[in-house]
């Protein structure tokens, strides 16, 4: 049974957190999916986050909640004050229950939400981020198969085109945010061989030491 520790005694501090960004459709979710359950790490999308959030409140959504829903489904960025409610609130509730390594799939998208990480009232830091890249050619081809089976309004190649654009005119200002903390992740390989670099990465960035086998 997890133990929930009361808010004040949270020692916010004590989080690890590394941030992944990239392109739709390089394998983000996937990858960090894999790396969640190999390493005991806390894997939070932000995409979905904000669209459970909104989910769970159905069907008393209010104007602002459809207003959240219809930007996320044109493919645009989700104001930041809202974004920083959600996120906060998730890191928290983890905290409190004793998790403290987290890995952020899809945040920061703009140089205005890496102010996150300015410090504010609990000083979330960002230990590193990961940079994940390829052409947009691969990355088409992957959302288009994602498409085949997540049931997402924005898996679609009009929607994928806005984003890229705006992943494109966004991604220097965000990686520049990050000096010095950002790890370039080069995902036009196949997926299996880009997760054991990943991986080795990921172990050295969180201090992991795994266990030798018997």
């Amino acid at each position: 049974m997890e133990t929930t520790t009361p808010e004040s005694s949270v020692d916010y501090k004590a989080a690890k957190i590394v941030c992944v960004v990239g392109g739709p459709g390089v394998g983000k979710g996937t990858q960090c999916t894999r790396l969640a359950a190999d390493l005991g790490l806390v894997h939070i999308s932000v995409g979905d986050l904000l669209r459970e959030d909104d989910a769970s409140r159905k069907p008393s959504l209010n104007d602002q909640d459809v207003q959240i829903l219809n930007i996320m489904r044109n493919a645009s960025l989700v104001p930041f004050h809202y974004v920083r409610k959600v996120l906060d609130l998730c890191l928290t509730k983890h905290m409190q229950n004793g998790r403290s390594n987290f890995l952020i799939d899809g945040f920061p998208r703009s140089e205005e939400q890496a102010h996150f990480f300015d410090g504010g009232e609990k000083g979330w830091e960002a230990k590193a981020v990961l940079h994940f890249h390829c052409s947009e050619d691969v990355m088409l081809s992957r959302m288009l198969k994602r498409a085949q089976t997540s049931g997402r309004v924005d898996d679609t190649a009009d929607v994928f085109r806005r984003r890229y654009a705006g992943h494109m005119q966004e991604i220097s200002s965000v990686i520049g945010a990050f000096a010095g903390k950002v790890v370039d992740i080069d995902c036009e390989r196949p997926l299996d061989d880009i997760y054991e670099e990943l991986k080795c990465k990921v172990q050295g960035i969180f201090e992991i030491v795994e266990e030798p086998e018997n």
